[in-house]
């Protein structure tokens, strides 16, 4: 049977709120299907609700299940029932009103459509207090000793606005596209040392910016032949550039504002032929270059 590695959203603003999410982790523990393997803290945010509801505690859990996720959908629903979430009585308007929200916001590598089971759920990344959590239970992972010690006895944390700065993480400096392919499904065709070297993953979302004719597109990266040099405009980018043109490739990332202090982008530089270079091999005039321009 296989197992599979989920993440769940847990949110409560009905009093006993606190009370809610134990039981929630207690139930998920009492069988065999589910495994906790970690918990993000607890946070306090304000209710997206129109009707002036109570504050949410919010918390994130990794799990793994044997269960498919269906079956998990119907387990999570179980346990949002049990812990007292009703639906609203006839002519009752309580949007944000909830004993219990227990959401599955991923589930392996899976994707859904149907109206009940979204995977991954759509609108997680949109939300702060889903992404708290979230990014808290990624700071988690891989130390054993902070999930162990981590305790839902203590107080939640204290609510604050979380704003996540969209900062470059990688970047392809100056390359020269090779192949313009109109006819293929889309995306950008690129040598994988190069996407390796700058932190790009093949089906990332990239930006490309072409310096010869001052156009700008979005798509997503495509590995190519290593050391082939490729840089190939598919589908409807390739009307967006040509062969010969240069380009830099740009790529995104979310980050806390600690997180945004400390980055340093991944900068790849290359030379006509699009093979890596070091930056010490480049001109000082080169390298500032590098990084005002995109």
């Amino acid at each position: 049977m296989a197992i599979e590695r989920a993440v769940l959203a847990l949110g409560s603003n009905i009093e006993p709120r606190l009370q809610h999410l134990r039981r929630a982790l207690q139930l998920l523990e009492a069988g065999a299907e589910v495994r906790v393997l970690r918990r993000s803290r607890i946070f306090e945010s304000h209710s997206v609700g129109s009707g002036g509801e109570g504050d949410f505690l919010n918390a994130a859990l990794e799990i793994e299940t044997a269960l498919s996720a269906r079956e998990l959908l119907s387990l999570c629903q179980s346990i949002e029932s049990t812990c007292g979430r009703q639906p609203p009585r006839e002519g009752e308007h309580r949007p944000g009103a909830r004993t219990l929200d227990v959401d599955i916001l991923s589930f392996g590598e899976q994707s859904s459509c149907e109206a009940a089971l979204l995977l991954p759920h759509p609108r997680a990344l949109s939300r702060a207090f889903v992404l708290r959590p979230v990014l808290d239970l990624l700071e988690a992972t891989g130390s054993q000793a902070r999930a162990t010690e981590l305790s839902w006895d203590q107080q939640a944390e204290p609510r604050g606005t979380l704003m996540l700065r969209e900062m470059c993480k990688s970047k392809i400096h100056r390359a020269r596209v090779t192949e313009a392919n109109v006819d293929y499904i889309g995306s950008l065709t690129v040598d994988s040392d190069l996407l390796e070297a700058s932190g790009i993953l093949p089906y990332e979302k990239i930006q490309v910016v072409n310096v010869s004719n001052g156009e700008r597109l979005e798509t997503y990266a495509i590995a190519g032949e290593r050391g082939s040099g490729v840089i190939c405009l598919n589908g409807a980018a390739a009307h967006k550039g040509r062969v010969g043109d240069i380009v830099i490739v740009v790529a995104y990332g979310l980050c806390d504002e600690a997180e945004a202090r400390a980055l340093q982008p991944r900068i790849v530089f290359v030379d006509e032929a699009n093979r890596i270079v070091p930056r010490q091999a480049l001109q000082p005039a080169e390298v500032a270059a590098a990084i005002v321009e995109g």
